[in-house]
């Protein structure tokens, strides 16, 4: 008689390990003083969570906030990115908080080496349409940068444990790249083979 047997990873085991979940508490404290006055700020609590998918690409973000200055009892934000090659983004937001205009924003954004530039469209009812562009310079290389080459320098060298080790610690500073997880790869096969 055969047997058959068949392990599964749950669905929701794999959306945890893709998901941050965080809280937050602002304007804690006992407020601004200003001459002999002290006024208190707003006090507001959130809470929300991300989403990381498709290999770092698509990130989802969604949190609720409940202000102690406002009516609502809750206001909900979200926004999405998808990067297409990891050279260009598209972006798309909700902000409920917005007292003028729908809340939704969209965006996009392209980069090369060091070089980025972002853009957002955010319509504002009868203010008309903000536009807003940043252009953005990264100067010197980042710490992932520097395990990424320490980890070509250990591959080059034929230490293969090395380099595995500064590949994952490069992937951690900059989860999703490419390049890094391709370079990981070819090291852990030629430490497996030794």
């Amino acid at each position: 008689m055969p047997i058959y047997a068949r392990d599964e990873d749950p669905v929701w085991r794999k959306f945890l390990s893709r998901a941050s979940f965080g809280a937050a508490i602002r304007n804690l404290g006992p407020g601004a003083r200003f001459d002999q006055k002290r006024e208190a700020l707003p006090l507001s609590f959130a809470v929300g969570s991300a989403y990381h998918g498709m290999a770092e690409r698509l990130k989802i973000s969604l949190d609720f906030e409940r202000p102690s200055d406002r009516a609502q009892a809750l206001i909900l934000h979200a926004g999405g990115e998808l990067w297409l090659k990891d050279a260009a983004a598209l972006r798309l937001g909700f902000d409920a908080s917005r007292d003028i205009g729908p809340g939704i924003s969209l965006g996009a954004g392209i980069k090369s080496g060091s070089v980025s530039v972002d853009y957002a469209f955010i319509p504002m009812a009868e203010l008309g349409q903000s536009h807003r562009v940043a252009l953005s310079f990264r100067f010197g290389k980042t710490l992932a940068d520097s395990h990424y080459e320490a980890g070509v320098a250990n591959l080059r060298e034929g230490r293969y444990a090395e380099a595995v080790l500064n590949f994952d610690k490069a992937m951690v500073l900059h989860p999703g790249d490419r390049k890094i997880m391709e370079k990981a790869l070819e090291a852990a096969k030629l430490l497996s083979s030794q």
